[in-house]
């Protein structure tokens, strides 16, 4: 028996869109579906402001991607 934490990877996605700052943090706006999506390591995601990226990782249940 092993215990596997919330998120494997093979939970993880591809996400694309365009990084906006919203107030005083950065999120993963999905154009075609026009969602946005937190994103951790913000320090990270602040250089691609304004870009169009693809990023992977996990979405957990509360609309945050947590990048891989």
């Amino acid at each position: 028996f092993r215990s596997q934490p919330s998120a494997t990877a093979t939970d993880s996605q591809t996400f694309s869109g365009t990084i906006v700052k919203t107030g005083d943090k950065y999120v993963l706006q999905d154009a075609a579906s026009g969602k946005s999506y937190d994103i951790d390591h913000q320090d990270q995601v602040k250089q691609y402001e304004g870009k169009k990226v693809r990023v992977h990782g996990t979405l957990d249940a509360s609309g945050k991607i947590h990048l891989q």
